[in-house]
């Protein structure tokens, strides 16, 4: 049997009501468990339930256990011989989690995990809603018939979670260029001082002027507590003017490399200007 599948097979209320003390586990580390009243439940060796087959009746799980436990389940389930793979009362239904290594149920080679995000989804509506709206088309026959409808879309919030989710580090988050909120950030270390007020402004009209997306921090705080939030916020590019300001000299950083440059005014607007036009 393919190590993804399991057998239920429908056995009678009598029948479970009479066993429901087993409880057997199968090499898979799954089991049958009777309930009297309530049915049968699927569980794992944690306790934890994979299905709960009381909405369809009464049911025996064979999926993984090994022989010598199909045999006791035989025993004290009287003959089961009568179900068959094409009875009606043997259904094939995929409830165990699958993990790297288990083989494939098409091609038996062996199955990789990897990580995956859920930003959107497709919906097969049919005919469903094109039938009640009464939206036809004349089929090669000339007959009038309810189009075949799909949609789909794709979630702006969970976008931007799974930008995050993969762009970020300890500090905060590290926006891709071509995705975030601003391009680069003039902080300026201390906007009332005349000479880092007017490097500052400099840069960042600058850098409008070159279709860069800019931000100007000219607030009155302290200089850590503006870098923490700008970290936090993770704009790409953060330039930094300081103490250096009169000799032309700013600090620059990629924000998802993080490491502190002391760059000329002008390099600095350059290296932004073409970051933003191969990235943005």
């Amino acid at each position: 049997m393919d190590s993804t599948l399991e057998k239920i097979y429908s056995i009678s209320p009598e029948q479970a009501q009479e066993y429901n003390k087993y409880v057997m586990l199968g090499s898979g580390g799954h089991g049958v468990c009777f309930e009297k009243g309530k049915g049968v439940r699927l569980w794992d060796i944690n306790g934890k339930s994979y299905i709960d087959c009381t909405s369809q009746g009464w049911a025996m799980y064979l999926g993984h256990a090994n022989e010598e436990i199909r045999q006791t389940v035989y025993e004290h389930m009287g003959n089961l011989g009568h179900l068959n793979q094409n009875s009606d009362a043997v259904k094939v239904v995929d409830i165990k989690d699958v993990h790297a290594g288990y083989a494939c149920p098409k091609c038996g080679k062996p199955l990789k995990e990897e990580r995956g995000i859920e930003v959107g989804q497709i919906f097969k509506l049919k005919t469903k809603y094109s039938a009640a709206m009464g939206c036809t088309y004349l089929n090669d026959k000339g007959v009038d018939t309810p189009m075949v409808m799909g949609c789909y879309g794709i979630g702006v919030t969970r976008t931007m979670a799974s930008i995050i989710e993969q762009y970020h580090d300890d500090n905060g988050i590290c926006w891709p260029v071509n995705v975030a909120p601003y391009h680069a950030v003039v902080i300026a270390v201390n906007y009332k001082d005349e000479t880092q007020k007017k490097v500052a402004d400099s840069i960042y009209e600058t850098l409008k002027a070159n279709k860069v997306e800019v931000v100007l921090d000219d607030r009155d705080a302290k200089p850590g507590f503006k870098f923490k939030d700008w970290d936090l916020i993770g704009i790409p590019m953060i330039i930094t003017v300081g103490r250096r300001a009169n000799e032309g000299i700013v600090e620059f950083k990629f924000r998802q490399e993080n490491v502190k440059q002391e760059k000329e005014v002008n390099e600095v607007i350059d290296i932004v200007t073409e970051k933003v036009r191969k990235e943005a």
